[in-house]
């Protein structure tokens, strides 16, 4: 389950900037505090490049555009 879930948070930050925890935790399917906790682990392990804000996660790194490769 948890690869799972790195595969829609990986699929969702290849197209998307940012996203809403709430959101996030639908899709993943979490509770909000659990995706909280899923994804400071995240962080603390450095296996993703992102920051956590009060209400949404932001990709750190910029993603090549289609037209870069």
């Amino acid at each position: 389950m948890e690869n799972a879930r790195l595969l829609v948070l990986e699929l969702i930050f290849n197209v998307h900037r940012s996203i809403h925890i709430p959101l996030l935790a639908s899709m993943v399917g979490l509770e909000v505090e659990e995706c909280k906790e899923w994804i400071n682990d995240l962080i603390s392990k450095q296996s993703v490049d992102l920051s956590m804000m009060e209400t949404c996660v932001k990709v750190n790194h910029m993603v090549p555009s289609l037209y870069e490769c």
